[in-house]
């Protein structure tokens, strides 16, 4: 019993929260991330190096995706990168989509970070690559 106990107190203590503003928010457990598509539209996937996502000059994600089907599915930013993210507050990420080692596509997708999880504001699901 005291095993199940400390179990459980650890994963609710694994919510990293502000206490002051967050003190009596319930999180859930669940890790939740924002996520983009890449296709080029064929029948092919697009030939991507990898995707990184920027906050304020500062890279704070990198990812190679992972291949679903005739696209790539990577994450720009997920609760992992709390710590980067301001609570309550919309911010604008940038995400840069590399092939062969250049720079082929630039977006903006904004996120916000409530007590608990990261949440996408606004920003395209899906990018056309070639």
């Amino acid at each position: 019993m005291k095993k199940i106990l400390f179990i459980v107190l650890v994963l609710f203590s694994a919510c990293k929260r502000n206490d002051s503003v967050c003190k009596d928010v319930f999180c859930t457990m669940e890790v939740r991330s924002v996520g983009l598509v890449l296709r080029n539209g064929q029948a092919i996937p697009p030939a991507i190096d990898y995707v990184e996502t920027w906050l304020k000059g500062k890279l704070i994600n990198k990812d190679t995706g992972s291949l679903v089907g005739n696209n790539w599915l990577v994450t720009v930013v997920s609760d992992g990168n709390r710590p980067q993210l301001a609570l309550n507050k919309a911010e604008t990420l940038t995400v840069r989509v590399y092939q062969q080692g250049v720079v082929t596509k630039e977006i903006d997708v904004a996120v916000l970070l409530d007590c608990c999880h990261v949440n996408k504001v606004s920003g395209p699901d899906t990018l056309l690559v070639q």
